[in-house]
């Protein structure tokens, strides 16, 4: 069923005076009226204070005035006969207000002989209780199955995203404590990097320190050939002196300086190995 929104319908009737009978026009009643038979309701007869009496419970909820129920938009706001010069109030709920304890219509004939227009109350004085049409509360009963149904959706997703949540945090854990270990292993790196270089260098400095050694040798071996060289010189002339083949007393001199530098090099040699 098709119907004018209550916002619709207030800007429709906004300063607009009107009633759905001759009887009614210009008066509170008629505004109210005109609202439920756009509702698709059959009228309601009576004075202001009489319609929530004689409202038909098929086609509204009766929801008395008590300290913790608050109206909803669509309601209709009913007064008893100390509203009106006696014949009561009524007109169309726009909102409610728990936290301020007051309630906002949308009123026709408040004060006397006024055309439609939006009134805030604060006082609850003379209120009987509100109408809420059955189209309506079908309505709002299907809105807050469907809240509730998202609420749940909500529950879930919040207990995904608090277990998310959870998982990142130890994830980001993990992270720190991994980058911790990989800060560690890098400064095991350097330190071996350093060791290695030190190494390479302690190395290097004894290939050259090796090299030096192999030279020398050389050269002391060298040495040592010319040596035996000459002390088979020496041997041959002390031979020939031995045998009466003309030995001087030069080559006397000669076998004594090779003999001597003989030692010397075997003593050197020594000192090497």
């Amino acid at each position: 069923m098709y119907y004018m929104k209550l916002n619709d319908f207030i800007k429709k009737y906004t300063g607009v005076k009107c009633g759905n009978t001759d009887g009614n026009f210009g008066e509170c009643v008629g505004l109210a009226m005109l609202w439920t038979e756009n509702l698709g309701i059959g009228h309601t007869w009576g004075n202001a204070k009489d319609i929530y009496a004689n409202a038909k419970t098929s086609d509204f909820l009766k929801i008395p005035n008590s300290p913790n129920a608050y109206p909803v938009a669509g309601d209709l706001m009913c007064w008893d006969k100390t509203m009106g010069g006696g014949f009561g109030h009524i007109a169309i709920v726009t909102e409610s207000n728990a936290d301020e304890d007051s309630f906002t219509v949308f009123e026709q004939n408040n004060p006397l002989g006024s055309p439609p227009k939006i009134t805030k109350y604060k006082k609850w004085n003379g209120v009987i209780g509100w109408l809420r049409p059955k189209v309506l509360a079908e309505q709002t009963d299907d809105c807050e199955k469907k809240i509730k149904e998202l609420e749940k959706e909500m529950q879930k997703v919040t207990t995904e995203k608090d277990k998310y949540k959870q998982e990142a945090r130890d994830s980001r854990d993990k992270i720190k404590e991994l980058e911790k270990q990989l800060e560690n292993a890098e400064s095991l790196i350097q330190i071996l990097k350093d060791v290695t270089s030190d190494l390479e260098q302690k190395l290097n400095d004894q290939k050259i320190e090796n090299a030096h050694l192999s030279k020398e040798l050389d050269d002391r071996r060298k040495e040592l050939v010319e040596c035996r060289k000459s002390g088979l010189r020496c041997q041959n002339e002390l031979q020939r002196c031995k045998d009466g083949q003309g030995c001087t007393l030069q080559d006397f001199a000669n076998y004594l300086v090779l003999k001597i530098k003989e030692i010397w090099d075997n003593v050197k040699t020594t000192k090497i190995k």
